[in-house]
C-alpha cells in the first residue's frame, strides 16, 4: 500500500518526545547502582510531567 509508505516530518510533539526519550536514556545509562538509576528515573518522569503540564496550560491560555 503506498500511503504506508510515505513518509512525513515528525511533528513537534513527536520532536520533543524522541528529545526526552533519548536525554531520559543517556541519563539512565550512566547510572552505576540501582539506587541512581532509580532517583535518575524518577528526575527523568518529574522532569517530563512538569514539561506535560506546563504545556497543556500553554494550549489552555493561546485559546
Amino acid at each position: 500500500n503506498s500511503i504506508l509508505c510515505k513518509s512525513t516530518a515528525p511533528n513537534q510533539t513527536t520532536v520533543k518526545f524522541l528529545q526526552s526519550k533519548s536525554k531520559a536514556s543517556a541519563m539512565l545509562a550512566q547510572a552505576k547502582t540501582k539506587k541512581e538509576y532509580k532517583k535518575s528515573w524518577l528526575k527523568c518522569s518529574t522532569q517530563w510531567i512538569l514539561d506535560q503540564k506546563t504545556r497543556n496550560l500553554q494550549r489552555l491560555q493561546s485559546k
